[in-house]
């Protein structure tokens, strides 16, 4: 028979989880009937934790400290009720977004990994769900050493999944992961993640799947040459493409983020992105995207006038010229007009004839008096060239 005081708290949450402070005094009772014999006695006993780990901090806090955390770990992996498997798991994500090290110190990111792992075939989608959830959330933690983290790389195979929420947690998680790279421990990561399965879900018919894929991937090109080369062989210029005229501007920002850290490798990497349609698609983001989006953009096309000459014969042809010097004047940061300005540079250098264009002597021309002696200084070389080439014309 169930314990009426476990029934009597999940009851009284269930009705409204504003009640969860006053439900405190009951936390240590609830914890001793996460050992009870009877099912549904754990069952109500963990679903009141679970809820009241929903809370505030302090609120979790108080269920960490009535020792309910390696009960909960111990539910995961032994019960035989699926129900409170899920309870626990629940619970445990909610503990784990707050307190990770503990955690991951009692063995809870060990469990969930495991438990993910071995029963996946049987395992419903919402309970993995609410594993790959826990798992995230203790992985995007910047308290816990990656090395205790490296754990959770298995996640990777839930990638697979037709769940958007599971592909997502399994993203963020990775991201995470190579994000807080130390040394060259990111190798290590790397070498047991299929990146070829993350950059398919730039093509996933969810959004938030596609914005998740892309930071992920976004996070890998910050790497090595080696490890960029990785993503351009599994295809990700032309998928990233439809993703700079997304709906979200922040699914924009992150694929132009991608696009910059390319086009910031070797000339085969930046050829890779010069060569397909990205390049028209990153001027449109700078002439009709928010200048936070635009600034990204930005980044991708003058990294890439660092290439070679036919490089930058076709920055041109897609209006690579207007679309800099639209940036060179609407940026507030200098670190940002200079950006902008050193790409039209390199036009100087190498295409003087595509600075004719009026709009780049309005656009310049006010920068030459700028209080930033680098912005006076390039501005008045861009300034120079379109000059004389305006006077070649006439």
């Amino acid at each position: 028979m169930t314990d009426p005081f476990a029934l009597e708290t999940r009851r009284l949450l269930d009705e409204d989880f504003g009640r969860i402070e006053e439900c405190l005094e009951r936390i240590p009772r609830l914890v001793v009937l996460l050992s009870s014999a009877e099912d549904e006695t754990r069952k109500n006993a963990a679903w009141a934790l679970a809820v009241i780990c929903a809370g505030t901090a302090k609120q979790t806090r108080c269920v960490v400290d009535a020792g309910a955390l390696p009960l909960m770990i111990k539910l995961i992996g032994n019960d035989d009720v699926f129900e409170i498997r899920g309870r626990a798991m629940w619970a445990l994500g909610n503990i784990a977004y707050e307190f990770p090290v503990e955690v991951i110190r009692h063995g809870g990111l060990v469990a969930m990994v495991g438990f993910m792992v071995s029963f996946s075939d049987i395992f419903s989608c919402y309970a993995i769900e609410l594993v790959t959830w826990g798992i995230c959330n203790v992985c995007q933690s910047a308290k816990c050493p990656l090395d205790m983290l490296t754990v959770a790389i298995p996640i990777k195979y839930n990638l697979s999944s037709t769940n958007a929420d599971i592909l997502i947690n399994c993203c963020n998680t990775l991201s995470s992961l190579i994000r807080r790279h130390e040394d060259n421990s990111i190798d290590e990561i790397m070498t047991r993640v299929d990146v070829a399965n993350v950059a398919r879900l730039l093509w996933n018919d969810d959004p938030r799947v596609q914005r998740a894929a892309i930071q992920t991937l976004g996070q890998i090109s910050v790497g090595s040459d080696a490890q960029t080369q990785l993503l351009l062989d599994c295809g990700v210029v032309k998928a990233s493409i439809p993703l700079l005229s997304a709906d979200s501007t922040r699914t924009v920002k992150d694929a132009c983020w991608m696009l910059s850290n390319i086009t910031a490798g070797p000339l085969n990497q930046i050829d890779e992105v010069v060569q397909s349609k990205a390049i028209t698609s990153l001027v449109q983001v700078i002439t009709t995207r928010p200048m936070f989006c635009a600034i990204e953009a930005t980044w991708a096309i003058s990294n890439a006038t660092l290439g070679s000459l036919c490089h930058i014969q076709r920055l041109a042809e897609c209006g690579s010229v207007l679309a800099l010097s639209t940036v060179a004047y609407g940026a507030k940061k200098p670190r940002e007009v200079l950006m902008a300005l050193k790409g039209l540079v390199q036009f100087c250098r190498y295409m003087p004839s595509a600075l004719s264009t009026p709009c780049v002597t309005l656009s310049i021309g006010p920068l030459v008096t700028s209080d930033v002696e680098d912005i006076r200084t390039y501005a008045d070389i861009v300034m120079k060239t379109a000059m004389e080439q305006k006077k070649q014309m006439n």
